[in-house]
């Protein structure tokens, strides 16, 4: 009795675990070795050059152009922000869900700051923040 109680135990403790993951291509380890389930095809959508209007909320907006490549690691991009501006810089970001990608605090425009693109179906919204002020835009539309 206790034997056929252990084995029953053992056979629905089975049958209660997750799966791995079932998608191919990058993923990243979080915390305890948790994946967090981001694959290619959610970093690819980002990769290309995407021009929009930038605004810090006064004034007419500006033309913007942003070019997101490919980084070194499996799920980090390389971002040029406002790359036909005056002051264009290239940050690095990571890929932390999805449709999203954070940019930890670095130099911006000269400025320290921080971002946030995220991917809005075929368009972006870049979101810069520093100084206490956020800028940017909803509607950058992918050139190439």
């Amino acid at each position: 009795m206790k034997r056929t109680l252990a084995v029953a135990l053992l056979v629905v403790l089975a049958s209660c675990s997750s799966p791995g993951p079932t998608s191919s291509g990058p993923t990243s380890s979080g915390p305890a070795g948790a994946s967090t389930g981001l694959v290619s095809a959610d970093r690819d959508k980002f990769v290309g050059t995407w021009a929009g209007s930038y605004s810090c909320g006064l004034g007419t907006p500006v033309h913007d152009t942003l070019v997101i490549a490919l980084g070194g690691g499996a799920l980090d991009f390389s971002i040029t922000i406002h790359s036909t501006s005056a002051n264009p810089d290239t940050v690095s970001g990571e890929l932390t869900a999805p449709n999203q990608i954070k940019v930890p605090q670095q130099s911006m425009g000269g400025s320290p700051g921080t971002a946030e693109i995220t991917s809005k179906g075929a368009l972006l919204a870049y979101s810069q923040t520093g100084f206490g002020a956020t800028c940017g835009g909803d509607n950058y539309a992918k050139t190439s």
